[in-house]
């Protein structure tokens, strides 16, 4: 150190010594320095991680935009086949599968492949589309308004209830009645009467005014 750094460090020592507080910074200031120097980092890090993120994100939406025009809607054209069409979506990263703007292109295509006789695919592939969505969000609920009809319709009667009673429990209030009212008749065709009675009950009690509190009507009379 030379001998003009030395007495600027004096000076420096001798001015903050001057008051408790400058004190308190004088014999602190190697934490000091530190400490500054984290928070530096720390705001540089968020900086790149944020601008990395948004990078991430429209990277995610110009892929997902490729896969709803060059699989999605041309299979829903009949320019491809259902096979293909299948194993394209299983290439699908998992990011673009966490892409919301494709999902109604998704469903289309989904009604489709299943009117091609491959209703054990579009269950499958519906599936592992809702594991990119937390239980409780409007899109897992989406998904499983989806899905639902499709586990009943092959008879999947136990994974319908699950998911049922699942969606019941979420704090998404939409078509609530209706879903108590599909646990019902799924209830009934597995001969479960009290269970199907208990549901039709609850929309009656619940949701009175509903057009769903007529059907419950129907089948308590049944």
């Amino acid at each position: 150190m030379t001998d003009e750094s030395q007495s600027l460090d004096q000076t420096l020592d001798q001015t903050l010594n001057k008051t408790d507080f400058g004190h308190m910074i004088n014999e602190n200031k190697t934490a000091i320095l530190i400490g500054a120097a984290i928070i530096v980092a720390l705001i540089v890090g968020f900086s790149v991680y944020s601008s990395q993120s948004e990078k991430a994100y429209q990277e995610s939406l110009s892929e997902a935009y490729v896969f709803e025009q060059e699989v999605l809607s041309a299979y829903n054209e009949d320019k491809i086949k259902s096979d293909v069409f299948i194993q394209k979506v299983k290439e699908l990263p998992a990011n673009v599968k966490g892409t919301n703007t494709i999902v109604p292109a998704l469903f289309v295509s989904l009604d489709k492949l299943v009117k091609d006789g491959k209703e054990k695919e579009a269950i499958t592939i519906l599936e592992n589309w809702k594991t990119n969505y937390s239980g409780g969000t409007f899109m897992a609920y989406f998904m499983g308004l989806k899905l639902a009809p499709l586990y009943e319709d092959n008879q999947m009667y136990d994974k319908a209830i699950d998911l049922l009673q699942t969606m019941i429990s979420s704090k998404v209030e939409v078509v609530k009645a209706r879903l108590y009212l599909d646990l019902g008749r799924i209830y009934l065709k597995k001969g479960n009467k009290e269970k199907a009675n208990e549901n039709f009950n609850f929309i009656i009690s619940n949701y009175k005014d509903s057009e769903f509190a007529q059907t419950a009507t129907l089948y308590l009379g049944k």
